[in-house]
């Protein structure tokens, strides 16, 4: 796997938003990275919005935007094996991306 981009955003919560390129050849954008949850930064899989039948992103009760999951992992092993992998590229070539 490869490192493809990295935007930083730094906005509640989210650090910025990664792009990588597995060994199939497949291209994973907009991959969330956050900065701090209970064991440190972790990187999430891209949603999407949420949409009612007149095709209106759905609000929820908090009155923020809904998004719905658009892939998983199997499990929590794997998604934390990818993570790690995603965030060890992003040090390597930005050592500063996940510094507070």
């Amino acid at each position: 796997m490869h490192l493809v981009s990295w935007r930083p955003i730094n906005k509640n919560g989210l650090t910025g938003l990664v792009a990588v390129e597995l060994k199939t050849g497949l291209r994973l954008f907009d991959l969330p990275v956050f900065a701090g949850g209970r064991d440190g930064p972790w990187v999430g899989l891209p949603r999407r919005p949420s949409l009612d039948r007149e095709r209106r992103q759905r609000i929820g009760a908090d009155g923020k935007p809904v998004f719905e999951a658009a892939a998983e992992w199997k499990d929590r092993e794997t998604a934390d094996a990818f993570g790690t992998a995603v965030l060890e590229l992003l040090r390597a070539q930005y050592p500063d991306a996940l510094l507070p």
